[in-house]
């Protein structure tokens, strides 16, 4: 059984108020389509960096308590998902598809054991979840954060402000918006995107007409 979607939920989304009704969205979105979840680092990562600096932590010591956070926030996801499954393998994943029920990752395992990437805070949730959908043959991998897409200059510093909806994957560096690391990572994924998480409904729509508003990354 193929993965058609990884989908990434950015650690952002759970302070917009929209969690659980993203979650519940996926949730219903994995009746038809056949996706699999892996959690950002949001809050979790913050604790991470906070004692990163503290006491100057090497950082693949921190790069691995990243992923642990991941873990927590994937637990997260998963409790407030109906009819998901924490899933910790590839094939575990399968399996819940299987059953229609909605794989949310908890990464730690998979990544502790065939994580190639650098091991440094160049590397976030964006990437390894690039580095998962390859794993899992995906053909989409969506980025789900708490702006629209990827702008032409920063909205919030009063500019005119304007959504791209396409992005080249080695311009990805201009806009700071991901890992500097995301646009290696991301080699052989056939579609990139990055998506509102507060409004699933662009994400219905990619996965129904393959169109949406947000940002197509392409390489």
């Amino acid at each position: 059984m193929s993965l058609e979607t990884v989908v990434k939920v950015g650690g952002s989304l759970s302070a917009t108020g929209d969690l659980y009704n993203l979650m519940q969205a996926l949730t219903t979105l994995a009746d038809a389509h056949q996706i699999l979840v892996v959690p950002g680092g949001g809050g979790f990562a913050d604790t991470v960096r906070y004692y990163h600096r503290k006491y100057a932590l090497r950082e693949a010591v921190s790069h691995q308590m990243a992923i642990l956070g991941m873990d927590q926030y994937g637990l997260l996801l998963h409790g407030i998902a109906p009819n998901s499954q924490a899933v910790r393998t590839i094939s575990e994943a399968r399996q819940a598809l299987a059953l229609k029920r909605l794989p949310v990752l908890i990464p730690s395992v998979l990544l502790f054991t065939t994580d190639p990437l650098p091991h440094s805070w160049s590397v976030t949730s964006d990437s390894l979840s690039a580095f998962v959908a390859k794993m899992v043959g995906a053909r989409r991998l969506v980025l789900l954060k708490d702006v629209d897409g990827i702008f032409s200059s920063d909205p919030h510093q009063g500019n005119v402000a304007r959504l791209l909806p396409s992005v080249a994957a080695s311009d990805l560096d201009l806009y700071k918006c991901v890992d500097r690391h995301f646009s290696k990572a991301l080699e052989g994924i056939p579609e990139g995107w990055i998506l509102n998480g507060s409004h699933p409904e662009r994400l219905a729509q990619l996965l129904k007409e393959g169109q949406t508003l947000g940002t197509r990354i392409y390489f």
